[in-house]
Order: C-alpha cells, then sequence, then structure tokens
C-alpha cells in the first residue's frame, strides 16, 4: 500500500473511531434510561423497543471495533 492510499486508511479509521464513539455514548445513554425505568415499563412495549435499540446500538458498536481492528492489522 502506498503513502496515499495509507493516509486514507487512516483517516478512515479516524472517522470510524467517532462514529464507534458516538454509539457507545448513545448506547451507554440508552441503558441508563432503561434501568432508570420502574421495571413495569420496562416490560411494557416502550421498554422493549429500548432495549431492542440497545441491542442493535451494541451490535453497531461490535461490528465497528471489528472494522477497526481489521483496518489497523493490514
Amino acid at each position: 500500500m502506498n503513502n496515499a492510499r495509507r493516509k486514507i486508511k487512516r483517516e478512515a479509521i479516524a472517522l470510524l473511531s467517532s462514529a464507534l464513539e458516538l454509539l457507545e455514548t448513545v448506547a451507554s445513554e440508552e441503558e441508563e434510561a432503561y434501568y432508570n425505568m420502574p421495571d413495569g415499563l420496562q416490560a411494557s412495549e416502550k421498554g422493549e423497543e429500548i432495549s431492542n435499540n440497545i441491542d442493535t446500538l451494541q451490535d453497531a458498536v461490535d461490528n465497528l471495533e471489528t472494522m477497526i481492528e481489521e483496518l489497523e492489522y493490514m
């Protein structure tokens, strides 16, 4: 890989890392909101929606972490 492509790869990693930080923040806030809900509300449709959001956000975080690691080691 030449210097120009390495530079682009580093820029992509930086952007992905920024996205990762944002998604981790949102996931953390969503978890906090869920755990601060009364038990009855957690079991409601709204609670299920928030729980699904947390799972989706965590999947996105995991995928971004994997992408960043793979890019760093290539």
